[in-house]
């Protein structure tokens, strides 16, 4: 049997560890990293903080889930490359085209068809480029509404569009979607 001097010691050091048991969640949900949002909102912060001449008079709004930013299939080299081809064939189709109908004896009806049908050939792989394509992510993209003053204390109401690289730590673009005076 134990002491009542011992019962009372673990009893306090019961109390104490509930103590810290719920003080942990505390701490580490604190010291977590921040979200994928939370970065996209913190590099916009930034950006507006320090493009804007009155940083001190800025509030913010509201922020829209930020989303992926996706390639496009005409930006892919591969893609540029085949339409490049593509329209080659053609440019060389339409001037063959031209010096049969002036009468130039050097361009025969199998060259008119030859290049007609590398140029179709080309058209089919660039469709069928366009829809085998997977874009990836090149940056994500967020809105943000804010209000801000500048120096004369004239307040204005900001809604911009912003486009962040893919690590979430700098804004690549920025456009004004609306502002409107107060």
């Amino acid at each position: 049997m134990t002491s009542p001097k011992k019962s009372i010691r673990l009893l306090k050091l019961n109390n104490k560890m509930k103590k810290l048991l719920l003080l942990l969640p505390l701490f580490i949900f604190g010291c977590a990293p921040k979200s994928k949002q939370q970065q996209a909102q913190a590099a916009v912060k930034n950006y507006v903080e320090s493009t804007f001449s009155n940083p001190d008079g800025y509030q913010s709004i509201s922020f829209t889930d930020f989303r992926p930013l996706k390639s496009l299939v005409v930006n892919d080299t591969s893609y540029q490359g085949l339409v490049g081809k593509y329209n080659r064939k053609l440019n060389d189709f339409s001037e063959e085209k031209a010096d049969r109908q002036t009468g130039d004896p050097n361009t025969t009806v199998e060259q008119l068809r030859d290049d007609s049908l590398k140029a179709d050939s080309y058209r089919k792989k660039i469709a069928d480029f366009e829809k085998t394509y997977k874009p990836a992510i090149v940056g994500w993209t967020i809105a943000h509404s804010f209000r801000i003053k500048d120096e004369s204390g004239v307040s204005s109401i900001h809604t911009m569009y912003f486009e962040l690289d893919s690590g979430l730590t700098k804004v690549t673009r920025a456009d004004t979607i609306r502002e409107t005076t107060k």
